[in-house]
């Protein structure tokens, strides 16, 4: 069995060949298979996923900012909570990249997201800019897990007609919700003390 049919059982879906492909006239490779559902599973999670990691990265300058206006945080703690993801990021592609080749690249991308989740729901409850800049590290170290799997899953499993313009598209999708945080920061930020969702760390600073 190769790689690619064990990864394909793992994740709990399989490809479907087309009539003209009936196991009579041979075994079809991956890379040959027509586009069907399975890609579109395969394409929705990895792009979902690349998708709000943009947006998580662009909402915390616009939250940072409607913080400030509430309870100021000095210039220390504002520049650790804004680059906190990005060195998330940075270590945890390292880790996961490492990890990926032992453990598979399926398992990564759902340890990745389960971090991912409960730091961002953690971040409802911390009493302290040091807390929330801990779980914005961990929050970004699950965005690494997926930076260095997420290519590699969309590749191997994309038809080869369709590769490269899949792969294009998951590049694209991060920038839309990067853009997407920025319009909405720029619409909500200022309409009301509470009206940004990224405010929800106001009690960090009030000590």
């Amino acid at each position: 069995m190769s790689n690619q049919d064990i990864q394909v059982a793992a994740l709990g879906l399989a490809p479907t060949l087309p009539s003209a492909a009936a196991p009579s006239h041979g075994p079809v490779s991956l890379d040959d298979v027509p586009l069907n559902a399975f890609h579109v599973k395969i394409a929705g999670l990895t792009f979902g996923a690349h998708l709000t990691e943009g947006f998580a990265l662009g909402t915390i300058g616009y939250a940072l900012a409607a913080m400030n206006r509430q309870m100021p945080i000095d210039a220390f703690w504002m520049g650790m909570i804004g680059s906190s993801a990005l060195m998330g990021i940075f270590l945890g592609s390292l880790v996961f990249g490492w990890l990926s080749d032992r453990m598979g690249r399926q398992k990564i991308f759902l340890l990745s997201f389960l971090i991912i989740t409960a730091a961002a729901f953690a971040q409802f409850y911390v009493r302290s800019p040091a807390e929330l800049c801990l779980l914005r590290v961990l929050i970004g170290f699950g965005m690494g897990g997926d930076f260095a799997v997420g290519h590699a899953i969309l590749a191997e499993f994309s038809p080869r007609k369709h590769r490269g313009t899949l792969l294009g598209s998951f590049s694209v999708v991060w920038t839309i919700g990067y853009v997407m945080a920025n319009v909405l920061g720029m619409h909500y930020a200022d309409s009301s003390p509470d009206a940004w969702p990224g405010c929800w760390p106001r009690r960090a600073c009030r000590q």
